[in-house]
């Protein structure tokens, strides 16, 4: 291990010892970058001590990777992956996802030694769900992923621990396993130490190891984000839906769906339009998107045009990239006064997609857009002019419209509040604040999927598993 990791190990086991963990005394607040391009910010500022803290990091991973010898696959190894392979594909399929089947495979694999296996099982039995609910089975996989560095088998174990949910649970238990997997760099790890140190739970406050944590875990997300995503899941109060069981139903009845396809077949422009947007944000659909929005369009509808200049102008398996033809939907849409044509528009010209590169034009088509409140061009303003691309550089401007993108809620929007809050770039540097917003943006992962499938568990009546 590297002498900065082996540090962080020495802390958390003599903080733990005096019962007043303090694993991490160092701030690192305005010292990484964001490993984005036009979707993030970066402190010019910082830039010498950047590539010093990149060139140190890149060394010790050569170090590492010359003296890290490859052991080949056995036989044993070679099946178990394979093994593996055919469950995951197995649940991951858009339809008939078979889960008996991947269980038994699973069980397979583990048998062969498999960790990820393991781990699979181990959750399973966590939540009940799949299997049957068994902590102690769990306890028994994540015990043998964790006596191979698994940084999720740590995880599972500090949340056995935590939870209370194993005979010999404890605290310090927790601790250790919780610190092992964030020191790995296992994201869900990091959030829940961040929050400990945040809201004071069985160790010492420290904003600056809040800030660290959610910092890395927010960084992650954001790379995944593009400035036409990035919307905020919806939260539902389950009390609420209780005695409102028609509001803020975010799951889409499949009759409802029928409903709006007839709709649809009879020439509706806003049906045809409803269903091409419900495909395009399932993800695996988009020829269903395409085909819904094109029929749209042809019936004047301008939301619609201007989605197919994203389906174009976005890489995916379904449909071929095509900026010029992009561009010619977004200035169709645009032509009507859509906010999303001219932040369309914008992009082209920004980028320099489909036509030259015009930071200037650019700049004036996200300029009507956000007037129109539109989120992607109030968050592109935000950007050029933090930079200075296309206007003058203005930090109390590029604040102005990042709250406005975080305010119609778009992710960016609050991770390039919290980098500016975090560095005391154009606004006083508050540690909290900027904790705040990379929470915020942290919380919005892939994990947050769980939320979607608990609400699906609990209206189905699984009560426990939802819980879990």
């Amino acid at each position: 291990p590297s002498p900065k990791l082996t540090n962080m190990i020495q802390q958390l086991y003599q903080t733990l010892k005096k019962t007043q963990p303090q694993l991490f005394s160092k701030s690192s607040s305005g010292t990484d970058k964001t490993f984005l391009d036009t979707q993030s910010i970066v402190d010019s500022n910082s830039n010498e001590n950047i590539e010093q803290t990149e060139n140190e990091q890149e060394q010790e991973v050569e170090e590492e990777e010359e003296v890290e010898e490859i052991i080949p696959l056995t036989p044993e190894m070679e099946q178990a992956n394979t093994i593996y392979n055919q469950a995951i594909k197995l649940i991951n399929g858009t339809n008939n996802r078979q889960y008996d089947t991947a269980y038994k495979l699973f069980k397979q694999a583990a048998d062969l030694g498999h960790i990820g296996a393991k781990e699979e099982l181990a959750f399973a039995h966590m939540i009940g769900l799949h299997l049957p609910m068994n902590f102690n089975q769990a306890k028994k996989y994540y015990e043998e992923g964790v006596q191979t560095g698994s940084a999720q088998s740590h995880f599972g174990l500090y949340f056995l621990n935590s939870a209370g949910l194993i005979p010999d649970a404890s605290i310090p238990k927790a601790l250790v396993h919780l610190t092992f997997a964030a020191i790995d760099g296992y994201y869900p790890a990091q959030m829940a130490l961040g929050y400990r140190y945040w809201r004071t739970i069985s160790i010492a406050h420290s904003c600056e190891s809040a800030l660290m944590f959610y910092k890395q875990v927010a960084t992650h997300v954001s790379s995944k984000i593009t400035s036409t995503s990035g919307q905020l899941i919806q939260r539902i109060r389950l009390h609420d839906e209780e005695e409102h069981p028609t509001q803020n139903n975010i799951m889409i009845d499949e009759d409802l769906v029928q409903y709006y396809q007839l709709l649809a077949d009879r020439g509706d422009a806003q049906a045809q339009y409803g269903l091409g947007q419900l495909y395009y944000l399932r993800d695996t659909a988009f020829d269903k998107a395409l085909y819904y929005f094109r029929l749209a369009a042809d019936n004047g509808n301008s939301n619609a045009m201007a989605y197919l200049g994203k389906l174009y102008s976005e890489k995916n398996d379904y449909i071929k990239q095509n900026n010029l033809t992009a561009l010619q939907f977004f200035q169709r849409s645009a032509e009507k006064g859509n906010p999303m044509g001219q932040a369309g528009i914008g992009s082209a010209f920004y980028h320099g997609a489909g036509i030259e590169q015009n930071y200037e034009k650019a700049f004036k088509y996200f300029q009507l857009s956000a007037d129109q409140g539109y989120v992607e061009g109030q968050l592109m303003l935000g950007i050029m002019y933090y930079n200075g691309e296309g206007v003058k550089r203005d930090y109390k401007m590029a604040v102005k419209w990042f709250q406005a993108a975080s305010q119609s809620g778009h992710a960016l929007g609050y991770f390039n509040l919290g980098q500016m809050h975090a560095t005391g770039t154009g606004v006083l540097r508050s540690c909290t604040t900027a904790t705040e917003l990379f929470k915020n943006v942290a919380e919005r992962g892939k994990w947050s999927s769980m939320f979607i499938e608990a609400y699906n568990l609990y209206r189905q009546g699984h009560i426990e598993q939802a819980f879990m």
